[in-house]
């Protein structure tokens, strides 16, 4: 769903979602290193979702939400 929904900005604005398991470990630093491994472009943390919550409807309104505010 989210792939089709915004498919003309991956790749340019919406680039990389990281999702992690194990928030103890997954500092700052240790996220800075992955992004450098992965030679991903340098972003911000734009929201901070916890638990599963939440519909994949309402994660794709979140991304436009963000991507909308960008502009």
């Amino acid at each position: 769903m989210l792939q089709k929904q915004f498919q003309e900005r991956l790749g340019k604005d919406l680039v990389l979602l990281t999702v992690t398991f194990d928030p103890v470990h997954d500092q700052p630093d240790v996220l800075r290193n992955y992004a450098r491994t992965w030679k991903v472009r340098d972003g911000k943390l734009v929201a901070n979702l916890e638990g599963n919550e939440f519909t994949a409807q309402q994660f794709a309104d979140l991304l436009k939400t963000v991507l909308d505010a960008a502009k």
